[in-house]
Parts: C-alpha cells; structure tokens; sequence
C-alpha cells in the first residue's frame, strides 16, 4: 500500500514538469528537465518511464494513446517526436544526441561541468528522431539521433536503430536492418481467417 501511494505521490510531484498534458493520461513516470526544454504529452497514454529534457532547446512531444513501459528513457538534447498509438516496450532507450563528443579534449570537463549544473552541448553531435504513428518498439531496444521511423514500423527486442526506415518496415539487429515490409491488409485477412 505504502508504495502505491508513494508512485502516485512522486507521480503528482513530477507533472508540474510537463508543459501541456491531454486527459486521462496514467503518468507514473519522471520528467527530468535539467535546463528547460518543453515536454508535451496527448491524451488516453500509459507512460511509466524517463522523460530527460537536457537543454532549454529540447522538445519532448507525444501523441495519444501511447504506452511508455517502464525503465523506458527518452533522453533529448534537440527533439524527440512521437506519433499516435505508438507502443514502446520496457528498458527501450531513444535518445537524439551522443551524450558526449568522440574527442577527449571536449569531453575532459564533462564530469565537473555537470557537477557545477552545467554542460557544453557545443561539440555533441544530436538530431530530431521522428517516431511516426503506430509503431511498436520492443523491449531493450535503442533509436540513436537522426532515426526517422515512418508509420507502422516494428523493431524487434533488443535492436540497436541507427538510421531511418519507411513506413511499414520490420526491423532488426545490431546495427539494425529492415527484415521485411509488413503486409498490412494480408495480415488482417490472415487474422480474420482462423
């Protein structure tokens, strides 16, 4: 009992983070807004992981119907779009930056500046990832910045994404690969046959 209260609680404490929320949104997630950055969530959505807004420049958007499982990270230091009726599965990880640059020299300071509530994004590459309408993304798998999935893709348990792929695409892998075009109407036709 304790710790359904406590959830709620924490629950109640992080909304005052989120700029626009539609209704009947279940929120048992954190949103942790680290210098600003807009987060915006649809109605009728489940969301039960980490919404991370690194910069005042970042923008977290998020469709309706949509299910966040839990120990999901959406991490953004641009943008991190995600359509309607999108489903991501637990412990997934989106995020549209490389945390740090590939060059010591840049990264030598990382540690102090963010003990000091700071960060120099100036030499860490990032860009929008577009989650389109109706995807589904499996358990531990990972979309890495720059990633466009168009409407209706499907990536398997486990992948890691690191570039973009049309609408109706199976995919899977490290790094991951399109598998095959899902048949939409035939998969229903299958469907309704048994």
């Amino acid at each position: 009992m304790q710790t359904v209260l406590l959830r709620r609680l924490m629950a109640i404490l992080s909304r005052p983070a989120i700029d626009t929320m539609g209704e009947r949104v279940r929120f048992g997630g954190k949103v942790d807004k680290r210098h600003g950055g807009c987060v915006s969530i649809g109605s009728d959505n489940m969301i039960l992981g980490t919404l991370i807004s690194n910069r005042r420049e970042s923008r977290i958007s998020i469709g309706e119907r949509v299910y966040i499982g839990a120990n999901v990270i959406i991490d953004s230091a641009t943008e991190i779009s995600i359509g309607s009726d999108v489903l991501i599965a637990y412990d997934a990880v989106l995020t549209d930056h490389n945390s740090h640059s590939v060059l010591w020299r840049y990264r030598q300071d990382d540690v102090t500046a963010w003990s000091a509530g700071k960060k120099d994004w100036s030499h860490v590459k990032s860009a929008p990832i577009v989650i389109g309408p109706k995807c589904w993304l499996g358990a531990r798998s990972m979309i890495l910045k720059g990633v466009t999935l168009e409407e209706g893709c499907v990536v398997a348990a486990g992948s890691v994404v690191t570039k973009s792929f049309p609408r109706d695409s199976l995919i899977a892998g490290n790094p991951a690969m399109r598998i095959r075009t899902i048949d939409q109407e035939l998969l229903e036709e299958a469907y309704e046959s048994r």
